[in-house]
């Protein structure tokens, strides 16, 4: 916001800069200083020039206890009402922070402003899409300056691709192509949504030009959104980094046990609704003060849920947030024992790990040797699925896949497909000789024989590309799997054989199903 009062003036207009907790203290003379000072005074003495407030923020306003209406009163004095009619005003909010009753009724109330129909539903979001629904209604007036004095709530969406190349560009990062690819390589378009995020994430590929494994993602992610305004906001009550991961890591694995997806959020500037989905962040947290479970929920690492109740901004957080906090515990007093019975248990006379907690157990898995050697042999599948294959060393990975095979090689299709960006995580040019061992270890079970052409295909692994051609031609072999090894074929630059399988298809057409073509 300084930035575009900057342009603004730049540009010839009267436009100012306040941060709104200084507003909530002091006139609007005395926070300007000696140059924008005398800008307002000379644009207050005007008659007819507008003038362009930008107001920061109504969430930091709250932080320090204070109130939008008195602020706004005080600027709205400040200004007169002569001046407050030729004054278009700008303020910023986080959605979670922004309350459609409270906070719109002080605007209204305080410039001014005509009352527009509450909003009854359920959710800030909702608050949000339906002001844009009624601003879009009244698009068609034929006066402008009609809709001059109306309250417009705006929201930032999520960036997509196209924006998201824009804004690494204009942050002058190497290689924007690179980037680009690698995101999609590395399944990060949840790290690249949000402004704050992306600069995150561009300054990690500019400084290693890479985005590093899965886990290294989502550290940082976490780090960055944990440390936000500790230097712009008040030092002294800003929480320190290792504070608040350790309130983080307590509310995850607390969502994670009760199975809720949500936590209320004890604070005064918001609503209080009960919700058998969402927990107590004052039970969880009973030994903080309300001041700093406050300040945690305001954090940026999490969002709005419903009123008065915020989440996790990404859900792959929780999962990673809760493991940490359990290899806390264990290496504190919690015995593998008790550790285990969370992940593994009994049913019908097999041993099987337990679902909502699967997510976890793939995590934690990656710094409990004993944790990751039991679900191996219970179920290996759920640490090539979940958490962070790649974070493993190639021999562990090795380990894993030779697990899976023994597990799975022999009956009939269990339904194990796996998402492309956990194969890719898990493959690596150094798995090889793996794959060819567990290939040639005779497997019944396409599923396994799947698994392997993918690794192949998304290694890439060139080493290989014998046995995806192999696959190719084998008209006895699931049309997946066969359409699989061709795609494995071209990304390990087999072109003459790619070319002979061309020949085959276009000189024996009648051979392959419709859908190849």
């Amino acid at each position: 916001m300084q930035e575009q009062a900057a342009a603004l003036c730049n540009s010839g207009k009267a436009a100012f800069f306040m941060p709104l907790e200084l507003l909530d203290d002091d006139p609007v003379s005395e926070i300007l200083g000696f140059d924008d000072g005398y800008r307002f005074e000379t644009w207050h003495n005007e008659e007819d020039t507008l003038g362009w407030f930008f107001l920061d923020s109504v969430d930091e306003l709250k932080i320090t206890h204070g109130t939008l209406q008195r602020a706004l009163s005080k600027f709205a004095t400040s200004l007169g009402r002569d001046a407050l009619r030729r004054a278009r005003i700008i303020l910023s909010c986080r959605p979670k922070d922004w309350s459609e009753t409270i906070d719109r009724g002080a605007v209204e109330r305080t410039i001014s402003l005509p009352p527009a129909p509450m909003f009854t539903g359920t959710s800030e979001e909702d608050a949000f899409v339906a002001t844009l629904h009624r601003d879009r209604d009244t698009g068609n007036r034929q006066d402008d300056e009609a809709d001059t004095d109306a309250l417009k709530i705006v929201m930032l969406l999520p960036l997509d691709r196209k924006r998201t190349r824009q804004f690494a560009e204009a942050r002058d990062i190497p290689d924007i192509d690179g980037f680009m690819d690698e995101v999609i390589r590395r399944n990060a378009d949840e790290f690249v949504k949000r402004p704050m995020d992306l600069i995150t994430i561009t300054d990690m590929w500019t400084t290693h030009r890479k985005l590093g494994t899965r886990r290294e993602q989502l550290d940082l992610n976490i780090q960055s959104n944990l440390v936000e305004d500790a230097e712009t906001l008040h030092q002294k009550e800003a929480l320190s980094v290792s504070r608040a991961r350790e309130g983080v890591n307590r509310i995850a694995l607390a969502m994670a046990l009760a199975k809720r997806s949500s936590i209320h959020a004890d604070a005064p500037s918001l609503t209080r609704r009960s919700s058998p989905s969402a927990l107590s962040a004052e039970a969880i947290l009973h030994d903080w003060g309300a001041a700093d479970r406050e300040r945690l929920l305001r954090l940026p690492i999490f969002d709005l849920a419903a009123i008065g109740q915020v989440r996790f901004h990404h859900r792959s957080i929780k999962d990673f947030l809760a493991a940490e906090r359990l290899h806390f515990l264990n290496q504190k007093n919690m015995s593998n024992r008790e550790l285990h019975r969370l992940f593994i248990a009994e049913a019908f006379g097999e041993t099987v790990t337990i679902p909502s907690m699967r997510g976890i157990a793939a995590w934690l898995s990656l710094k409990n040797d004993l944790l990751r050697s039991e679900i191996m042999r219970v179920s290996p599948q759920l640490l090539i699925a979940s958490g962070d294959p790649e974070a493993l060393p190639v021999h562990e990975r090795e380990a894993l896949l030779s697990a899976f095979a023994e597990a799975h090689g022999t009956g009939g299709w269990r339904g194990l497909g796996f998402d492309i960006t956990q194969l890719r995580r898990l493959s690596d040019p150094a798995m090889g000789s793996a794959v060819r061992k567990t290939w040639n270890a005779n497997h019944e079970n396409e599923e396994v024989l799947e698994l392997l052409v993918d690794m192949i295909w998304h290694g890439p692994l060139p080493d290989c590309a014998d046995l995806a051609e192999s696959v190719a031609f084998n008209s006895s072999i699931d049309e997946s799997t066969r359409c699989s090894a061709v795609r494995a074929l071209i990304a390990c630059g087999q072109r003459d054989t790619v070319r002979r399988f061309v020949d085959e298809v276009l000189i024996h057409p009648d051979r392959w199903v419709s859908r190849w073509f």
